[in-house]
């Protein structure tokens, strides 16, 4: 609406003024010149300061699974971007493909000590006051425009933050030890044994699974480590 008002004040100021010959025909030149000031002046608003909007806020959380499916561990990747920048992969329980943060105007924040990992994605955007800002400003679509969103990941101390480059490593690392693993995989499942009080058939299955699961997560905790390290 603003702007078909600027098109018709600077129509009709033109046609009054040019042809104004009586006081009211100068007069409605005049208010036709404010209401074309007055448009200019708003729109102006409007684009700079986000005159007649309000800001939303919209939070949503959602439960992450492993971002890889490296066995022993739980990962969240990340891609740097440049020297401090980074984007986040992260794989939703509810969703098959993961999920890149953006790029700009975001914020990631990082807290471990959870008892799962979860992450609350804030959205603040702009939207209209009111139903007449809406159809003042409205054909310059300034709704829904993006103001910042902030990843708040929520993980457990058993997770690790990995990079993209640093997981490609550590399944070449664990790729060029995997008979050296299953050696001492074997080898730390019999010392458990030995240790262990005597079970039936179904226990110790479920022990074995257990222990090899236990050995699997030291194994790629400690890989990983050397790897950051690198």
């Amino acid at each position: 609406m603003i702007i078909f008002l600027l098109i018709l004040s600077v129509i009709a100021f033109a046609a009054t003024f040019v042809f104004a010959k009586k006081s009211w025909q100068t007069g409605l030149s005049i208010v036709c010149g404010c209401i074309f000031v007055g448009s200019i002046v708003l729109m102006t608003l409007n684009f700079t300061n986000h005159f007649g909007m309000k800001k939303v806020t919209e939070i949503a959380t959602v439960e992450l699974d492993s971002s890889s499916d490296i066995q022993g561990v739980d990962i969240l990747l990340y891609q740097p971007l440049g020297e401090e920048e980074k984007v986040y992969v992260y794989q939703a329980t509810t969703n098959k493909d993961a999920t890149t943060t953006e790029a700009e105007h975001t914020v990631n924040h990082i807290e471990q000590g959870s008892d799962k990992a979860t992450l609350d994605i804030t959205t603040s955007y702009w939207d209209y006051k009111d139903s007449f800002y809406q159809l003042l400003f409205g054909i310059t679509k300034g709704d829904g425009e993006l103001i910042e969103i902030t990843n708040d990941f929520h993980l457990p101390d058993s997770w690790e933050v990995v990079s993209v480059d640093q997981i490609k490593a550590l399944q070449t690392v664990a790729k060029e030890h995997e008979a050296e693993l299953e050696t001492e995989a074997g080898q730390y499942i019999q010392e458990k044994m030995k240790a262990s009080q005597p079970m039936d058939e179904a226990q110790q299955k479920k022990a074995i699974q257990q222990w090899t699961a236990e050995f699997q997560a030291q194994k790629m905790h400690e890989m990983l480590a050397e790897v950051k390290d690198k």
